[in-house]
């Protein structure tokens, strides 16, 4: 089975995926080095989250589906702020207390850019089609210039949009044969890191689901720690926070990338 996942790995880098996911990272430091002074970037990242969520709710038929909606949108708004806080893409960064979440981000990621292909692959034609019957107008004139010119554009991004779509599949698939080969090892890991936290912060993390299950929207600190009166219990969440926070600062200095890239 390894031998398998090794030869798919190589195949992947063959077709640029350890040179592609190099360049992202490099992208990815140049963005979040401008979103991270933005103040507006949580506050519009939930707008759009909302909208979805009440697009989706009124098409709703039953309770469950309903409940299952704002479910979504809630840990889309905890992940938008996880992204924010660590500076990092979740589809390209493990986080090292949960790897196996990462397969299911991996494989989200890859569902938009097939999505992505299925688009690439109705406007290529249309473009081409486009510039083909501008060519052939016998008295070609202003209008018909600026709609080959404007064809032949669309032609080109399109044309780029597909091979970005393309090499963040091969990228995808690449990361996820390499989680593949050492999947046990990190099952076991993470196993041992929850019984850890369960045994130190399991009441702190209790009253934090039952927040959040009492309430339609992401809360915030200040409505988690009003539902706690056990001191003890807040002395432990108090102090999970710190730990978070110094993880936090440890991650800035060196992420934790899926290595190959960089």
């Amino acid at each position: 089975m390894e031998n398998n996942y090794n030869k798919k790995i190589k195949m992947c880098e063959k077709l640029g995926a350890k040179q592609f996911q190099k360049f992202f990272f490099f992208i990815e430091d140049k963005k979040w080095a401008l979103l991270s002074k933005s103040k507006k970037y949580i506050y519009f990242g939930d707008k759009i989250i909302d909208r979805k969520k009440n697009k989706l709710l009124k098409k709703v038929k039953t309770a469950q589906e309903k409940e299952d909606i704002i479910s979504i949108a809630t840990i889309q708004k905890a992940l938008l702020r996880k992204e924010k806080n660590n500076n990092e893409n979740i589809n390209y960064h493990i986080d090292p207390k949960r790897p196996s979440e990462f397969f299911a981000y991996l494989n989200w990621n890859k569902m938009v850019h097939k999505e992505g292909l299925k688009t690439n692959a109705i406007l290529i034609p249309l473009f081409i089609s486009g510039i083909i019957a501008c060519n052939n107008l016998v008295n070609p004139g202003s209008l018909s210039t600026l709609l080959n010119g404007l064809f032949s554009t669309g032609l080109v991004i399109e044309g780029l949009s597909t091979f970005i779509n393309l090499e963040c599949i091969n990228v995808q698939n690449y990361n996820t044969y390499r989680l593949k080969k050492i999947e046990k090892r990190l099952e076991e890991k993470e196993q041992k890191i929850e019984a850890e936290e369960i045994k130190k912060y399991g009441k702190a993390y209790e009253k934090i689901e039952e927040t959040m299950d009492n309430k339609k929207d992401l809360p915030n600190i200040d409505e988690i720690i009003n539902n706690i009166n056990d001191k003890e219990v807040l002395m432990r969440l108090k102090e999970r926070i710190k730990e978070e926070q110094k993880a936090r600062e440890n991650r800035s200095k060196n992420k934790v990338k899926i290595k190959g890239g960089k």
